[in-house]
């Protein structure tokens, strides 16, 4: 993911090796400001309000600041409410009178509405009915993206 800043472009980039790193884009010149390591690979990314969520593979949710870190913040883990797969869409929706909201979707087959403040999900939905014709002797789903789920790749 990349934000725009009137100082350099940024570029917000997880690792297969279970890092999070932050790099500056100005001047046709690419550096990194600093990098942190998470509990699982990061997934998926938003960054709002000077705070930055990130989606990881083992479906937890973490947050951090951007402002005054330089790698000494370690995340900070809000959600694990997914729970078969990885995290692969988020955002923060903010609603009318302040509130927030932060989506999710998974591998699990469920999209997630939840209240980051009380940490509470506020309402779930399924993406895809899983087909019994698809459905493996042992359990799971051929097919797709690479995925740690048991839930259909779609």
């Amino acid at each position: 993911m990349s934000v725009d800043k009137t100082d350099g472009e940024l570029a917000l980039v997880g690792g297969n090796d279970k890092s999070f790193t932050i790099y500056k884009f100005a001047g046709g010149a690419l550096t990194k400001l600093w990098a942190v390591a998470c509990d699982a690979p990061p997934r998926a990314v938003d960054m709002f309000n000077g705070n930055i969520l990130i989606g990881m593979k083992n479906g937890s949710i973490a947050e951090m600041p951007y402002a005054n870190n330089n790698g000494t913040i370690k995340p900070n883990v809000v959600m694990t409410s997914h729970c078969d797969g990885e995290v692969w869409g988020l955002d923060i929706v903010s609603l009318p009178g302040g509130e927030l909201r932060m989506l999710t979707s998974a591998d699990d087959n469920r999209v997630l509405a939840y209240n980051p403040k009380t940490k509470m999900v506020l309402a779930e939905g399924i993406v895809n009915k899983p087909s019994e014709k698809k459905k493996k002797e042992k359990g799971g789903f051929k097919g797709g993206a690479s995925s740690m789920s048991s839930q259909p790749a779609n």
